[in-house]
């Protein structure tokens, strides 16, 4: 189970003129009616649609009612306000009584008899009830004869003023009228209507009432939800109005029956620990009531937890006698019974330490953004050199890139030219290994005819035959001249010049006989 403490006091409102402004303060805070002397932030605007109110057994939102329907509960709740003077004006009534009386007497003796029945039935009205005003207006719209008409009139009108005002029976001042239950679960519990609705709260102290007190009238309930941050859904709670009158007896009696109550809990609860027994009467001695007021609480407390809180798993308790005797407690105690707007802890101061804690929060974080910030202007001045260390290899590298595609054009060039050179050269050789298949087959041939030729050549030479040798010289020359390609042309020359060397015809005619010549 989870421990938390609960928020459940009780201000009794009596008829006395400074309770009846309490209890017009405190309508007027819980109907959420501005008034004009509070300056302090009691509730939320923007947050208005969150409350309800219940009355007649019917829950609709508090925003939905305007500003004069609002007036007309509160002021239907309060007391009617004591008479000011009342021994003055009781003795003014007496003799006003003592005038009407004789005034009585007097139209009768001069036989007004309509004037002196009217004012014997306004003399027999009994103390405790009112003069009827339909039977003031009557008079006024149609006033019956009687002696000294004017005179009469002003008298009935006083007699009617101060009967009519008188005529309630006053209650002593300091007897209970209203009790105001205001139930919460403080916000540090951290409690939120998710786990407890808002409707719940004020559905817990009707249920208990009802157990305990169920002669007793509620009269009004309120329902809070907007006295907290904007952030948070903690803080609900409820105001419950409960008359002090009981339904049976018609006695205001709620505190006493409460007395007896808490008399009765207490036995029925098990071993007293820290009080002594109540009694039973309802009787309290002076020192006996803050006793009756913490075994209240227990009863409530016990309530709360049985019915509705231990099966959430939570458990309310009471805080401890050390805690309950700390000096922050008792001070707790005493803004307990002060209006909201004097309270050092209340939705404002709460908006305060918010704004506290938000600016403390801002400074730290424009402390760190002021940090952040020098950490960055380092970090740019680190990246700017960077950034131009960088633009400089850049600049170096786009040159040294240009030099190297300017290279590459260049050599793409001569490439294209050793290219082409190469596809020329190709070709030459081709054309070369043509030229020299054919060249080859020339000298091939030329070479048999040049052997053939000189052969013959010698062979007339050998013969005697010049004119011949010449003629057949001169023919193979020409031939030679003609077939053979220029770089060739030698070859001609060497065989004319073989064909026509003498050491050649005496090598042949020398290996060759006669015989074999002719």
């Amino acid at each position: 189970m989870k421990p938390i403490r609960l928020f459940f006091s009780i201000a009794n409102f009596t008829y006395s003129s400074t309770d009846r402004k309490a209890l017009k303060n405190s309508l007027a805070h819980s109907l959420r009616i501005p008034l004009l002397q509070v300056k302090t932030l009691e509730w939320r605007d923007e947050l208005a649609g969150c409350n309800l109110i219940t009355r007649y057994e019917k829950t609709e939102k508090l925003s939905q009612l305007n500003d004069e329907e609002k007036d007309e509960i509160l002021y239907n709740l309060l007391p009617e306000p004591r008479v000011a003077n009342r021994n003055v004006k009781l003795k003014k009534r007496a003799e006003s009584k003592r005038k009407l009386k004789n005034a009585i007497a007097s139209e009768l003796k001069h036989g007004n008899y309509d004037a002196a029945d009217l004012m014997k039935r306004w003399h027999e009205v009994r103390e405790d009830q009112a003069i009827p005003p339909s039977w003031w207006r009557k008079l006024r719209e149609n006033p019956p004869a009687m002696k000294r008409t004017k005179q009469r009139m002003s008298m009935l009108t006083e007699y009617f003023d101060l009967h009519n005002e008188l005529c309630g029976a006053e209650p002593r001042s300091n007897q209970a009228y209203l009790q105001e239950v205001v139930f919460k679960i403080p916000h540090k519990w951290k409690i939120d209507t998710g786990l407890i609705p808002l409707e719940q709260y004020s559905e817990i102290v009707m249920a208990f009432y009802r157990e305990y007190f169920p002669d007793y009238d509620v009269t009004l309930v309120l329902s809070h939800h907007d006295e907290r941050l904007l952030n948070t859904d903690t803080g609900a709670h409820c105001h419950v109005y409960v008359s002090t009158l009981n339904e049976q007896t018609k006695k205001r009696d709620l505190l006493k029956q409460q007395r007896i109550e808490t008399a009765k809990f207490q036995r029925s609860f098990g071993p007293v620990h820290r009080t002594e027994l109540l009694p039973l009467d309802g009787k309290l001695q002076g020192w006996q009531v803050p006793n009756s007021q913490f075994e209240f609480d227990r009863m409530f407390y016990s309530f709360v937890n049985a019915r509705y809180l231990n099966s959430l798993g939570i458990s309310a308790e009471f805080c401890s006698e050390a805690e309950r005797r700390s000096q922050q407690r008792r001070a707790m105690n005493i803004q307990s019974t002060l209006p909201k707007a004097q309270r050092s802890f209340n939705l404002e101061s709460m908006v305060k330490e918010e704004v506290a804690r938000e600016r403390k929060a801002l400074v730290k974080i424009q402390q760190l953004l002021s940090s952040t910030e020098d950490q960055l202007a380092k970090k740019q001045d680190a990246l700017l050199m960077v950034q131009m260390k960088h633009a400089e290899e850049l600049v170096r590298f786009d040159i040294e890139t240009k030099q190297r595609n300017d290279k590459l054009s260049f050599l793409d060039t001569e490439i294209n030219a050793k290219t082409e050179e190469l596809t020329q050269v190709k070709a030459a050789l081709v054309l070369m290994r043509s030229q020299l298949a054919e060249v080859t087959a020339k000298v091939k041939t030329t070479i048999v005819e040049l052997v053939e030729a000189s052969f013959m050549s010698l062979a007339m030479k050998a013969n005697k035959r010049p004119a011949l040798v010449e003629k057949f010289t001169s023919i193979f020359v020409d031939r030679l001249n003609e077939n053979l390609p220029n770089f060739l042309q030698p070859i001609a020359i060497s065989a004319q010049s073989i064909m026509t060397s003498k050491k050649a015809e005496k090598v042949f005619r020398a290996s060759i006989s006669e015989n074999e010549l002719s």
